[in-house]
């Protein structure tokens, strides 16, 4: 009996690693700053995050501020 088309056909799923770090700082008791880097590198067979292209690396990087009411 031969395997399947779809085991012999199976795509290989790739690898990617990521990096973040963040920070927040309270201006106040209600408010604060925020920051956060990522940076995530992956190999050739990878297309994660919506990568447009495989392979593709991928750094973030978010600042705000944060207000509660």
């Amino acid at each position: 009996k031969t395997p399947s088309s779809a085991v012999v056909n199976a795509a290989k799923v790739g690898e990617a690693k990521q990096f973040a770090v963040g920070y927040s700082y309270d201006l106040s008791k209600r408010t604060s700053l925020y920051g956060a880097f990522a940076s995530t590198t992956q190999d050739a067979n990878s297309a994660k995050l919506s990568a447009a292209l495989k392979g593709a690396d991928v750094q973030e990087v978010t600042v705000g501020i944060r207000h509660k009411f």
